[in-house]
């Protein structure tokens, strides 16, 4: 065994004597620098009136898969202010 560097290459190499490579120490460092937003919202109940009180579930579709760490909270925009409880995931993309 034994031990090549490349100038090429920052990393050092292990070799076994008939010249095959260590592949299992080998990767690829890919940087996603794009942050996941909201690509759209819908509610999953028909369109209509309800009276106070009454749970509406509302899905948020990402536009990459999330991990959700907390429990999410959405603001929605009416006569007063309703909060949105994360319950479950459904998918990686949507909450």
């Amino acid at each position: 065994m034994h031990l090549e560097r490349s100038p090429l290459d920052p990393a050092d190499k292990i070799f076994d004597l008939a010249g095959n490579g260590n592949e299992a120490i080998s990767f690829i460092w890919t940087y996603d620098g794009t942050a996941p937003s909201v690509s759209s919202v819908t509610a999953l109940v028909a369109d209509g009136s309800y009276i106070e009180g009454k749970q509406i579930p509302i899905a948020l579709i990402f536009t990459e898969n999330v991990v959700v760490t907390d429990t999410p909270f959405l603001s929605i925009e009416s006569q007063s202010q309703l909060l949105m409880h994360h319950i479950k995931a459904v998918q990686e993309r949507t909450l």
